[in-house]
């Protein structure tokens, strides 16, 4: 067992030892009566401590896989772009699958076709339904610009209309040996293929998943949350997952090894979060799979245009991560801690919707209760470490201003606390949504509309407005 595991076990075993402990104190203190004689009173103040104690437990390991390569800095370095490139020996197919995307989908494959690579060991399909005149038009004439042979458009008729399909269609059509997934307003940096050639050729891997940030972060009232949320996922939270060997896999700039996709037998259509279902699959099968984030080359793109479409896109994303924990795959892992945190995480919406609702409820309900002052100091620890969390979220709005050359203004931190409670709120929304439609077994796709709003955020803040210290 490494040294960083035996650590986090620590960790997590403290909790564990302090949390019965603290009830042991409380039922010798208050418990004098034999159990079957404990008065409703206490029975509340009971629910109350260990609903306190799951919400700390909670928040304090929430704290610690956001800060994780923050917390070991070599191993954040290691997770980086190499600094050098090996000679170009693999081949890489891009899967563009786009549906109403006539605003964003010839920038797209104009940016997808700047990759510096040499053309004849990259090609690229454009992926789009027939009855989407509107996409179709607007990306054969970038097409048609473009003159390049390795650049098609593929027509796609059949059902289901969603992802999945249009990216098992392009699987069987493509012909390099590794295949990346684009989205449809995806900006990757030009040298995204020299990077994973490199990562492929030195770690021996067989999947590589590379970082994607959303940088708009003040088009809208929740956008600065939602970068954040990207930011921590991406920049740290999937090496701790990796690490542990549970790897939800992200919806683009995810390099898979052709063969390994046919062994996998594809997509999953039927899956709401294709991404994370293949991850799973693949991690069973055996598949190597790593990590890669680096600001220089991180695949930007935009957070959703309206609340409508943000909790919508929540809605989808939850719903998909309940046909997985409904699936079972998971259960298959090998160890019993990837088990549970595989199962944590796939219910990791709900589960905090269901602690948030009832920590309000159970505060309501013990709030005119004689508690004494050991607990009522004890009911604050979720608050305390809430605030470690908020200031830590201000600490990185400033650093990924900086990370990725965007102004910064002070009246950001104030924006940044005022709009936390509307999006948690918002975050419980699309999870109660989510768990309405899996209960009415609603499986249609709804689509997160694209307007370029990163593309324009990047002419809006030229050099000049670099971020500040």
């Amino acid at each position: 067992m490494s040294e960083k595991r035996s650590i986090l076990n620590t960790k997590v075993n403290v909790w564990l030892l302090l949390t019965i402990v603290f009830l042991g104190y409380w039922l010798i203190v208050n418990g004098s009566e034999a159990v079957i004689s404990i008065s409703s009173r206490q029975w509340l103040i009971f629910v109350y401590l260990l609903t306190v104690s799951i919400l700390t437990a909670q928040a304090a390991w929430f704290l610690y896989w956001i800060l994780f390569t923050w917390n070991d800095p070599e191993q954040a370095e290691k997770n980086k772009s190499p600094k050098v490139f090996l000679e170009q020996k693999h081949s890489f197919t891009a899967l563009l699958p786009a549906r109403n995307e006539e605003k964003v989908i010839g920038d797209t494959i104009k940016a997808i076709a700047k990759i510096d690579y040499p053309e004849e060991l990259k090609e690229l399909l454009v992926l789009v339904r027939g009855d989407d005149q509107g996409t179709i038009e607007a990306a054969s004439k970038t097409i048609l610009e473009l003159k390049k042979d390795n650049i098609k458009l593929i027509i796609i008729n059949d059902e289901p209309i969603n992802k999945p399909n249009q990216l098992n269609w392009g699987l069987r059509q493509a012909r390099k040996d590794i295949v990346v997934i684009f989205d449809a307003e995806d900006q990757p940096h030009p040298d995204i293929y020299n990077m994973a050639n490199t990562v492929f050729l030195k770690k021996k891997i067989d999947v590589l998943q590379s970082g994607v940030q959303l940088v708009n972060f003040q088009t809208k009232w929740f956008s600065a949350w939602n970068v954040l949320e990207y930011y921590f996922w991406f920049k740290s939270a999937m090496h701790y997952f990796a690490k542990c060997g549970v790897v939800p896999l992200g919806g683009n700039t995810v390099f898979f090894k052709r063969n390994w996709l046919n062994i996998a037998g594809g997509w999953d259509e039927n899956c709401l979060t294709e991404d994370a279902e293949i991850g799973i699959r693949l991690s069973l099968l055996g598949a190597k799979i790593a990590i890669v984030y680096d600001e220089n080359h991180a695949t930007q793109e935009e957070t959703p245009v309206s609340t409508e479409a943000f909790i919508k896109q929540r809605t989808r994303w939850n719903q998909g991560y309940m046909q997985i924990l409904m699936k079972g795959d998971w259960l298959k892992l090998p160890s019993l801690r990837q088990k549970l945190l595989a199962g944590y995480l796939l219910i990791l919406p709900e589960s905090l919707t269901t602690m948030s609702v009832l920590s309000f409820l159970m505060t309501l309900a013990v709030s005119s209760i004689e508690m004494g002052m050991e607990i009522a100091m004890f009911s604050f620890l979720p608050m305390g470490i809430l605030i470690v969390q908020i200031a830590v979220y201000m600490a990185a709005l400033w650093q990924f201003s900086r990370d990725y050359k965007k102004k910064f203004r002070l009246w950001m931190w104030p924006k940044l606390v005022f709009t936390f409670i509307p999006y948690l709120g918002v975050l419980i929304l699309g999870s109660v949504r989510a768990v309405w439609r899996f209960m009415n077994k609603n499986l249609a796709w709804e689509k997160t509309l694209h307007v370029n709003a990163h593309r324009a955020e990047e002419l809006r803040y030229q050099d000049k407005d670099y971020a500040t210290a």
